[in-house]
């Protein structure tokens, strides 16, 4: 088994781990992120978008001492669903936000619109319309373009 991997900080000294293979991401999905290692399909190697939406994701981990993956799966219990479904909204809104802030203007809107169908579609969450994970992601991307100046 062939692939490449690169090794960065987050927050300075948090390590993140991000390793290009076509190896356990699931179907339909460019990237995939595990904890504080992020897989991305080698054809999207140079996708700057892709590559930060995953290491928002290992911050996510970080910030929440690693139970982040347990908030997503606590939707496997009927009377926790709620709250999973809400976590991984606000999850993936955030890292689609950081996503937005490597898109070029002329692609922006389509981006947003497309970013927003997936967060509705591919996750497996329900009670969220596109247009509200549109003004969500829209949040985030204001925050981090504040952020990052």
């Amino acid at each position: 088994m062939s692939f490449k991997a690169s090794f960065s900080f987050i927050y300075g000294f948090l390590p993140v781990i991000t390793i290009f293979s076509n190896k356990f991401i699931p179907k339909g999905f460019g990237g995939y992120n595990y904890g504080f290692i992020n897989i991305i399909r080698p054809k999207y190697k140079d996708d700057k978008g892709l590559i930060n939406h995953e290491i928002q994701h290992s911050k996510q981990f970080y910030r929440t001492f690693g139970l982040a993956p347990i908030f997503r799966s606590l939707g496997i219990f009927p009377f926790l669903k709620k709250f999973s479904d809400r976590k991984i909204f606000n999850y993936e809104c955030e890292a689609y936000g950081k996503q937005l802030c490597f898109i070029d203007s002329e692609s922006f809107n389509w981006a947003l619109k497309l970013f927003s169908q997936f967060v509705v579609t591919k996750y497996g969450i329900v009670g969220y319309s596109i247009e509200e994970a549109k003004e969500e992601i829209f949040k985030h991307y204001e925050r981090f373009k504040r952020k990052d100046g």
